[in-house]
């Protein structure tokens, strides 16, 4: 990995921030869109809340920020969502626009719901641009990532809710810079952990923090989202 860093930085002309800006890249490409899901495992609100979901965040770790939205549907037992994030590089005048997409299956832990796990897979793509100049594709993204998420919910009151919750999985991800046909590739671990509070169950804060591992050179992100639910499941009389 270091060797593809290394020339990718030379292939490119870029100064001595520009190779720790790249690898940067490849480990950030997933981690905004990954964070955010729909559904009581992952942190947010279940179709009780709407069976549509919007919203929107942002994601920031060293050297890194990340600004996404997102839409997602809930049903019964599945749950999806589709997302679009950009990512800017502190030290650098490139940015990356990444399109997401991801799906789960709630697996309720006892009779009243409030504990499920989720196996969530996702995947995603994009290019890295100069903001000079964004016709100009410095290099292309894809990646992907399955893991295992699990939420309690605690009621608080009748308008609002904390949700708790831990996810840990495997993310691939991959840089290619196409006039050159070189690659970049690189597989790590991802632990998240949220604190979701939900109002109303239309409305949520979801803060959270993901710790990647077995990948030198990656730090911890911080995030926070909102969320909105529209279309309320109706309730039986």
């Amino acid at each position: 990995m270091q060797l593809c860093a290394d020339a990718l930085s030379r292939s490119m002309h870029f100064g001595r921030h520009r190779k720790r800006t790249f690898l940067l890249a490849t480990v950030a490409a997933l981690m905004g869109p990954s964070v955010m899901y729909a559904q009581t495992c992952v942190g947010l609100p279940g179709p009780e809340g709407g069976r549509i979901q919007l919203g929107g965040g942002y994601t920031s770790s060293r050297g890194v920020s990340q600004f996404g939205v997102y839409a997602g549907g809930v049903g019964s037992s599945l749950f999806g969502q589709a997302s679009t994030t950009t990512v800017n590089y502190d030290l650098s005048r490139a940015y990356a626009v990444v399109y997401g997409a991801s799906l789960g299956y709630r697996v309720p832990l006892g009779t009243d719901s409030t504990l499920e796990l989720c196996p969530v897979v996702s995947g995603s793509a994009g290019g890295i641009v100069e903001n000079s100049d964004a016709k100009s594709l410095l290099a292309s993204t894809r990646g992907g990532s399955a893991g295992l998420s699990l939420g309690y919910r605690w009621n608080v009151g009748r308008s609002y809710a904390v949700i708790p919750s831990l996810r840990a999985g495997f993310v691939h991800s991959s840089l290619r810079r196409n006039d050159i046909q070189l690659t970049n590739s690189v597989t790590y671990g991802l632990l998240s952990a949220s604190a979701s509070v939900v109002m109303g169950n239309r409305f949520t804060a979801y803060p959270s923090v993901s710790i990647p591992f077995g990948i030198d050179g990656a730090t911890r992100s911080w995030g926070l989202a909102f969320t909105l639910s529209l279309w309320q499941r109706k309730r039986a009389l």
